[in-house]
C-alpha cells in the first residue's frame, strides 16, 4: 500500500510455539492453531488490530514489562498526565480486579498512578490522579477463513519473504466489526468506568483509529463537552500507525510502528459520555405504523 512503511512478514511452520514479540510470552494465535496474523488493513489501508496483544498485552502479569510495553505505557502516561514524564514517574499495575458488593469482579487491563499522585496525595488539574485504563486496539473481522486461505497461498509460495504482492492483495469479502469491538466492551466501559470515577479516579480508553471514529461518529461528537484543559473523566486515545520517516519505538524489528493520534484524542466527562450513549437515536415515525397481523391471522393496517 501506497505510504506504508515495509515490514517484513515472518512464515511460521515449525512444530514449536514462536515467542511473540510484543509481550513476554508465546504466540497465542499459534498455540490455538490460528494464523499469526497481528493486524491488517481495510480497503482504505486503515489499519485494523485483531490480536488482544498486539496493541499492549497485559499478560503475563506477572513477568516483567517488554521495552515494547514500556514504550507504549509512557507514551500514553504522557499523554494524560504531561509530556516531561519519565518512565521512573509512571507506576502501573495489570489485569487489575474490579470489586464492588453484589457484584463478580471484573478485570481491568492497567491501572496508571503518576508519581506525583502518589508523593502527595492530592487530585488536582495539574496534578492529574489515579486511571483505570482499557485497551481495545481491534478485534474481529468477517470471513475469517478467506484471510486464512490468502496466508496459506503465501506461506506456500516459492519464497515467501519476496512475495509481499500476495498479502497486499486485497480479500474482497472481508471487513472490520467495529460494532462487535464496541459491543463487548460496552458494558464493562460502563461498569468499571463508573466503579473508577467513584473511587476518584479516571477511564481513559485507548483504541485503534477505526474503533476512535466509530464511537465518535456513533455517539455525536456535538453532545460531548471537550475537557482536555479542564477536570476530565474520561480520556479516550485513539492509537494509529506510525508511517513517518522518523523511526518510532512503537515496534519491534520491522513490525508496523503505532503511535498515539494526536488528531483522535478526546478528554471528556465520563457522566456526559454516558448520558450521550443512552440518548443514542431520535424519532422514528414509522415503527409503530403500517400493515400488522392479529394473532388470528387477521390483516390490519395501522397509522
Amino acid at each position: 500500500m501506497q505510504g506504508a512503511v515495509p515490514i517484513d512478514p515472518v512464515s511460521y511452520s515449525g512444530t514449536a510455539t514462536p515467542s511473540c514479540p510484543f509481550r513476554r510470552g508465546h504466540c497465542q494465535k499459534v498455540a490455538k492453531k490460528q494464523k499469526p496474523i497481528c493486524s491488517l488493513r481495510d480497503g482504505g489501508g486503515e489499519l485494523w488490530i485483531n490480536c488482544e496483544h498486539r496493541l499492549c498485552a497485559s499478560s503475563p502479569k506477572d513477568e516483567p514489562l517488554t521495552q515494547y510495553q514500556v514504550d507504549v505505557l509512557l507514551q500514553i502516561g504522557r499523554t494524560l498526565f504531561g509530556s516531561h514524564l519519565v518512565a521512573s514517574d509512571i507506576a502501573v499495575r495489570r489485569e487489575v480486579l474490579v470489586r464492588t458488593e453484589g457484584r463478580s469482579p471484573s478485570k481491568a487491563d492497567y491501572v496508571m498512578i503518576p508519581k506525583n499522585s502518589v508523593s502527595s496525595g492530592q487530585f488536582t488539574f495539574e496534578n492529574i490522579g489515579p486511571v483505570l485504563l482499557e485497551m481495545q486496539g481491534g478485534g474481529e473481522t468477517t470471513n475469517t477463513g478467506s484471510l486464512t486461505s490468502q496466508v496459506d497461498t503465501w506461506e506456500k509460495a516459492a519464497s515467501p519473504r519476496t512475495m509481499m504482492s500476495i498479502l497486499e492483495t486485497k480479500v474482497s469479502d472481508v471487513g472490520t466489526l467495529e460494532t462487535n469491538a464496541w459491543r463487548r466492551q460496552q458494558e464493562q466501559f460502563l461498569y468499571k468506568g463508573n466503579v473508577a470515577v467513584n473511587s476518584y479516579g479516571r477511564l481513559a480508553f485507548v483504541v485503534g483509529t477505526k474503533l476512535y471514529d466509530y464511537l465518535i461518529k456513533n455517539i455525536g461528537i456535538d453532545t460531548v463537552l471537550d475537557l482536555r484543559k479542564g477536570n476530565w473523566t474520561l480520556a479516550i486515545i485513539g492509537v494509529s500507525e506510525d508511517r513517518s520517516t522518523t523511526p518510532s519505538s512503537w515496534g519491534t524489528g520491522s513490525s508496523v510502528r503505532l503511535q498515539v493520534d494526536q488528531s483522535r484524542l478526546l478528554f471528556t466527562s465520563y457522566a456526559r459520555f454516558v448520558q450521550a450513549l443512552v440518548n443514542q437515536g431520535g424519532v422514528d415515525d414509522s415503527l409503530f405504523k403500517g400493515a400488522f397481523e392479529l394473532l388470528d391471522g387477521t390483516k390490519v393496517v395501522i397509522n
